[in-house]
């Protein structure tokens, strides 16, 4: 009787395997020994996935980032910003016997570029289904994970032998929506809280735009009303003749000569700051 797809093994089919027990971590001869056995331990098995005593595990077709759900394919990377955490799942289902466990983490390459893995490390004996785990951007840029890389790995270790008096993982054996280990819709909180401080930021440089127009307005007045007066006092100037007042117009000539000269600097400044803010 061939086992069910879906009911990890009892059993080891070799158990002069366990007369010397040798070792405890499968190496890849073992590992690829059961994946190419039904039920497989990794579905789809690549051989060029397989390492000395690690199987390498790739990225699936949906992911959760920020709490809503994102589609992946070879077109279409998952993308993570700065910050932001991702609830994401493995391409490769996994039927783990009764009598293994596996023990997972992220690619030293991963590590890297900034992405800190969440996940459980050990997975039970008895799991049938793909992997799911949030994976939180540690670092200041986005991070892009394509479709099917290789983004984590898995080593298996050999447990005692399962028996009548064993706990058997009782997981139910399908692969539901990754929604389901998105309950909360998980979202980074120092993500939100740099979103809130970039919408600020924005609404301060506005404020301080507006604020600039303003004090041009005000400066480009104020060069106006001096230019007024100065051309006043001009005209004041050239009417007064008579000798009597031959100083006062003088020194009303002089006042204008100022005045004028004040007027053309505020209007030059006032010109040169709308021509920077504009620009």
């Amino acid at each position: 009787m061939v086992d069910s797809p879906r009911e990890p093994l009892a059993e080891d089919r070799r158990p002069e395997i366990w007369a010397n027990w040798p070792g405890a971590v499968l190496l890849n001869d073992e590992i690829e020994f059961y994946c190419t056995s039904a039920p497989p331990l990794i579905s789809p098995f690549d051989r060029d996935n397989l390492k000395p005593a690690r199987y390498q595990l790739t990225l699936g077709n949906e992911a959760r980032l920020g709490g809503k759900p994102v589609s992946i394919d070879k077109d279409h990377p998952l993308v993570i910003p700065a910050h932001q955490v991702a609830i994401v799942r493995t391409h490769e289902t996994l039927n783990i016997p009764r009598f293994l466990i596996g023990r997972w983490n992220l690619r030293v390459d991963m590590v890297y570029k900034g992405l800190l893995w969440v996940g459980a490390l050990q997975v039970d004996p008895g799991w049938v289904g793909y992997l799911p785990c949030p994976l939180y951007n540690l670092s200041n840029e986005e991070v892009r994970v394509d479709y099917r890389e290789k983004y984590v790995s898995i080593d298996f270790v050999r447990t005692t032998k399962f028996g009548e008096e064993s706990i058997p993982y009782l997981r139910p054996p399908y692969n539901p929506p990754i929604s389901l280990y998105d309950p909360n819709s998980l979202r980074s909180g120092p993500y939100e809280r740099l979103k809130e401080l970039s919408s600020f930021r924005d609404e301060v440089q506005d404020t301080t735009k507006r604020v600039d127009t303003l004090t041009n307005s005000a400066i480009l007045a104020f060069s106006i009303i001096v230019a007024v007066l100065a051309v006043i006092v001009a005209v004041v100037a050239i009417l007064v003749t008579e000798p009597p007042v031959e100083r006062f117009v003088s020194v009303f000539g002089t006042l204008a000569f100022i005045a004028s000269a004040i007027s053309l600097g505020v209007a030059a400044l006032a010109l040169a700051r709308c021509r920077k803010h504009s620009n």
